[in-house]
């Protein structure tokens, strides 16, 4: 033991202090309070030591609770402020919606959208994900996942809180499209799976899911599963039944022409833009063209629209051969193809 640690502890002797013991451990001095009690088992003194901190010639008892004067302060958490700042920027008007839809999962449901912001998190570590990002709204989510399967569950199973927020998002959207896909499943909990037509002849167990996206807002405004035995084309009619499109424009693509289709949108005065195909019957119907349309920063007037006869007469027939083969239909007019007759 140094001259200075026998110098101390004279000093606390002194002064009152009893019980303190010195143990050298790596060539530091380290002090605990040392005491003895009746051991039962043994029918007599057990030695007691209880750590107090480590002795410093300088500042000298450091206690275990407090730190080097000086010292600097380690940081312990680091907490993520970019995935919370987009949720509450971005979507700020869209949360009390939310909280009103969802009073009791509201804060579950502003967990699982930071942590899984960036990519997806399986349930299991969203509560640490969560722990590593800044709450700047002020919530404390369970995250729990058995309570967490649970909340995402009773959100699938509310159809009518979910109307709630379609039905503001349908508000940020003029013109919307309109669109399909499905999603292969074996599973037999899943009561919308069934086997039905894909393509090419294959029939395999799937369920549709549908999707109106707002095309100017950029923000999905509903979505729906569906039985995977309904036709793409029947879709369409179960989708305009949950949205409210009264003076939208919507978008489609060809799987979704039908006459039925096209009654149902006129009468619930739906706009809508959708190719035909070159056989259509529709094409007999005249359409005063009093305006014009730009696709891709190319402005087309009615006056360049049309195509006349003599234009296709003046091509050769390899060229319409050629168009056949590939199913094309252009407007192709004398001066795009110089030299030919």
């Amino acid at each position: 033991m140094e001259a200075w640690v026998k110098e101390w502890l004279t000093e606390q002797r002194k002064a009152g202090e009893k019980c303190l013991e010195i143990k050298t451990i790596q060539n530091k001095p380290y002090v605990y309070h040392s005491t003895t009690r009746y051991d039962k088992e043994t029918k007599g003194p057990k030695k007691v030591s209880t750590y107090l901190g480590r002795l410093d010639q300088k500042f000298g008892l450091i206690r275990k609770e407090d730190r080097r004067p000086g010292e600097r302060q380690k940081v312990r958490t680091i907490h993520e402020y970019g995935n919370a700042a987009v949720i509450a920027e971005e979507f700020g008007p869209l949360l009390p919606i939310l909280k009103s839809a969802f009073p009791d999962s509201y804060d579950e449901i502003v967990a699982l959208a930071s942590a899984r912001l960036s990519g997806y998190v399986p349930l299991k570590r969203i509560a640490d994900v969560w722990s590593k990002i800044e709450n700047i709204l002020d919530v404390h989510p369970n995250c729990d996942p058995k309570h967490l399967s649970q909340v995402l569950r009773e959100i699938g199973a509310d159809r009518s809180a979910q109307q709630q927020i379609f039905a503001y998002l349908n508000t940020l959207s003029k013109q919307l499209i309109y669109d399909l896909s499905f999603i292969l499943s074996d599973s037999s909990s899943n009561v919308l799976t069934e086997k039905a037509y894909v393509s090419d002849g294959v029939y395999l167990p799937h369920y549709h899911i549908a999707l109106f996206c707002g095309r100017d807002s950029g923000l999905p405004v509903m979505i729906r599963s569906l039985p995977g035995s309904i036709t793409d084309v029947r879709t369409l009619d179960f989708s305009l039944k949950e949205l409210d499109l009264r003076d939208k424009i919507l978008l489609l693509d060809r799987g979704f022409i039908s006459d039925e289709n096209f009654i149902e949108m006129v009468e619930r005065s739906i706009q809508f833009v959708i190719p035909l195909k070159r056989d259509r019957i529709h094409y007999g119907t005249r359409i005063h063209l009093t305006g014009h349309f730009q696709y891709h920063k190319r402005l087309f007037t009615p006056a360049n629209m049309w195509l006349t006869i003599s234009g296709y007469i003046s091509l050769k027939m390899r060229i319409l051969r050629w168009m056949k083969r590939r199913r094309y239909t252009l407007g192709l007019r004398r001066n795009k193809y110089p030299g030919r007759n």
